[in-house]
């Protein structure tokens, strides 16, 4: 705590973290980081980023270069329910993307047409339309059948006869996996789900049973620390930092558990014995 020249204490605080600034460069890179935007990568999805800041001119240069704002998902809906849809998806977007300067669309799953072409042609079109009736222009339309590393992503812009529109219109996406952003969510401590479901059964509560054995393990867990403290043999140095140790391998061994299970999409199963060590740890 310091003193200011009127007398009047102040407190001083630490200098705000930096922020982390990446570099999302190509149509790629973006597809590939809307599962760390989402928390789980999405399947048969339609994805909205939305673009804040500087405007970027739609499907010309710099197109992509602009802040990501934030980002809306929903199920792609049954062909013949795109029109009837329209009324309801546009009283959402138009206050969702008030203050968006463009939006990049991702459209992920499908099969791509017979000529090469990107699937869902027809609800891009719509989506085309309402993104134009609500006033938010389109930087980028991308489709890809799956966001997992090496699946083909195109562009659904065409050129025109003058050979406009983007240089980039078709490419494979990079390993999700191996993005900066990856990187810098998990450092952050942010998790990525394997799909929208995990994430769902995530927030699930446990079933009484099972929380009802695991309250038993901690409770004689406790015991036999009040054993050893009365004992004495907790209280020595090399017992704390052979403790430490024990703590660092049990969360070192979790997380490593969480994040194979995230890469082979399979679900990350602790036994109770291993649920109580690593709230203990």
């Amino acid at each position: 705590m310091t003193t200011s020249s009127t007398s009047q204490p102040s407190t001083s605080f630490p200098p705000p973290t930096p922020r982390t600034t990446i570099t999302l460069r190509g149509p790629g890179e973006i597809i590939a980081a809307v599962p760390y935007l989402l928390g789980f990568h999405p399947r048969d999805s339609v994805v909205l980023v939305a673009h804040a800041g500087r405007s970027p001119s739609a499907r010309g240069p710099g197109a992509d270069r602009a802040d990501v704002g934030h980002v809306l998902r929903m199920d792609i809906p049954p062909e013949d329910m795109v029109v009837e849809l329209r009324a309801d998806l546009e009283a959402t977007l138009r206050p969702s993307l008030a203050e968006a300067t463009a939006v990049t669309v991702v459209i992920v799953g499908g099969v791509a047409e017979p000529g090469g072409g990107p699937a869902h042609q027809a609800l891009m079109t719509e989506l085309a339309s309402l993104l134009t009736a609500v006033g938010v222009p389109i930087a980028r339309a991308l489709w890809t059948p799956e966001i997992t590393k090496g699946a083909p992503w195109c562009d659904y812009a065409r050129s025109d006869s003058a050979g406009s529109g983007p240089a980039d219109r078709d490419g494979v996406v990079p390993d999700p996996w191996a993005s900066t952003l990856a990187a810098a969510s998990a450092h952050a401590g942010h998790i990525t789900y394997p799909s929208r479901e995990a994430m769902e059964r995530s927030l699930e509560s446990d079933d009484p049973e099972l929380l009802m054995r695991r309250s038993a393990l901690l409770e004689l867990a406790a015991s036999r620390d009040e054993v050893e403290r009365g004992d004495g043999r907790s209280g020595t140095d090399d017992v704390g930092a052979e403790r430490i140790v024990e703590a660092v391998g049990v969360v070192r061994d979790a997380l490593g558990r969480f994040r194979r299970g995230l890469r082979e999409s399979a679900a990350c199963v602790l036994s109770d014995q291993q649920v109580v060590d690593l709230a203990r740890a």
